[in-house]
């Protein structure tokens, strides 16, 4: 019995140890060089930049909802401004006017400060990211998958590119692996507070880049399903709907405090312009996957095909519904080829 035991806990010690090494190789590729130029337009610093010399926390366009521009704010940008600030107090100035003495902020220029911050912040959630796919993978199959989709992860070319800059790509990333979490643990339980909390967090990863709406699909998919079988009540799924609203609007106040002006620029900018935009300079959204191949690597391209592949068979098969998650998990990867197949189209 003893050495059952011994045997369990140097099983646990080690995965322990694996993930742990994981993480740290992760949070180490994500901050190496992070202090290279400003060769990345950080599109959030800017936008942070830009309010807070307009004196607002409306954002001057809606082209990204606001919830991953907010907690920038608060967790890097202010912070770097209150150090200023104290910088100023222990410098001689007199605190009544120091705040006066700030430079106003340049969104264009940004001091390497203002920019580092919130590249450390990016680089921070996508190492929670390759917890959260850990996560997913001993939820999902077992404890050696989560291990290897988190290495897999954490070792992507393309993926710790983009944890190097403030942008939206790997904060939508990480919430819509967060969504799938909470999703499988709603249709598991199938409480209402499962559901709700579901649905908050889809509701949040659309906040966070829009195309975060597409967890709900699945979610809408094996909940359909669910009510099938009769394992399930009918009365759950709206409550997520109201709760994917509620963390919408929590994340991007100002959809519902200046909704005439959000809508029309959400229209403008991620609907209308790019098709009219299209008619001469077509943006084929298949062409991204040539793309992927240029973010992933060619091997790990392949492998994570594979694993589709393999998780359709479940889905199929051993009527496992819940691996439809991993089908929509594909979508940040191919949306953060947009920048690219743009300027391919162009070319």
């Amino acid at each position: 019995m003893d050495t059952a035991n011994t045997d369990i806990n140097c099983r646990r010690g080690c995965r322990l140890l694996l993930l742990t090494s994981i993480i740290i190789l992760s949070l180490g590729l994500n901050l190496l060089g992070i202090w290279w130029g400003q060769f990345h337009p950080d599109d959030i610093t800017s936008l942070v930049l830009c309010m807070l010399k307009n004196g607002t926390f409306e954002p001057p366009h809606y082209y990204y909802p606001t919830f991953f521009i907010y907690v920038a704010l608060i967790s890097s940008i202010i912070p770097e401004k209150a150090f200023e600030i104290i910088n100023l107090i222990f410098s001689g100035c007199d605190p009544r006017s120091a705040l006066w003495m700030l430079k106003i902020p340049n969104p264009w220029q940004p001091t390497p400060l203002e920019y580092i911050g919130p590249r450390i912040l990016t680089s921070l959630i996508g190492t929670l990211g390759v917890y959260l796919t850990y996560c997913l993978g001993k939820m999902c199959f077992t404890v050696r998958t989560g291990l290897i989709a988190a290495l897999l992860l954490a070792s992507c070319m393309g993926y710790v590119t983009n944890s190097h800059f403030a942008t939206t790509d790997i904060p939508v990333t990480v919430m819509m692996v967060l969504a799938a979490l909470t999703c499988f643990r709603a249709h598991r339980n199938a409480t209402a507070e499962s559901y709700a909390l579901a649905g908050l967090t889809i509701g949040l990863a659309t906040s966070t880049k829009y195309y975060g709406i597409t967890m709900l699909f699945p979610f809408l998919f094996v909940h359909i399903i669910a009510l099938r079988n009769k394992r399930i009540a009918w009365g759950r799924m709206p409550l997520s709907f109201a709760f994917v609203l509620i963390g919408f609007v929590a994340g991007t106040p100002y959809s519902l405090f200046s909704f005439f002006k959000f809508t029309g620029q959400f229209l403008q900018m991620n609907i209308t312009g790019p098709v009219l935009s299209g008619i001469n300079a077509p943006i084929g959204y298949i062409s991204h996957f040539k793309n992927l191949i240029k973010l992933m690597g060619a091997p790990l391209f392949l492998t994570t095909l594979a694993c589709l592949v393999y998780s359709l068979y479940h889905l199929l098969k051993n009527r496992k519904f819940e691996m439809a998650y991993l089908w929509i998990g594909f979508t940040p990867f191919w949306k953060q080829t947009s920048y690219t197949g743009w300027c391919c189209a162009r070319e």
